[in-house]
């Protein structure tokens, strides 16, 4: 009936809003901590792949899906800036880059990555 369909909708309506504001209630935790810490690498990381998965929940319409493939990206390439050769930042940057259609990062971004784990692996062994 109409009256369970419009149930359904406005139930999975405010289930959509409450995890989308449990993520900005993370995302404004990590900005403090962020900025106590004088904006270290891991807490940029993880600002980073908080947007990025806010991108991929399907919860968003595109625009704002773009958005936070955006922030995503800004925030693992001020970690990048910080520490240049951090394999799973590149990697990180490259895939939001494939994603977001500009192939020549993704392949700049995906190749230093798998440059960075071969030598990783290459010094391990």
């Amino acid at each position: 009936s109409a009256a369970v369909a419009a149930a359904s909708v406005a139930a999975s309506s405010a289930a959509a809003a409450a995890i989308e504001a449990k993520f900005a209630a993370r995302g404004m935790a990590l900005e403090r901590e962020a900025a106590a810490k004088g904006h270290p690498v891991e807490v940029l990381r993880e600002l980073g792949r908080l947007h990025a998965e806010m991108a991929k929940s399907g919860l968003l319409e595109s625009a704002r899906t773009d958005a936070a493939r955006q922030k995503a990206l800004d925030y693992y390439g001020r970690a990048l800036a910080k520490s240049p050769q951090d394999a799973q930042l590149l990697s990180a940057c490259g895939e939001l880059a494939l994603v977001m259609g500009d192939l020549g990062k993704a392949t700049e971004r995906l190749t230093g990555a798998l440059s960075q784990s071969k030598g990783s692996a290459t010094v391990a062994a």
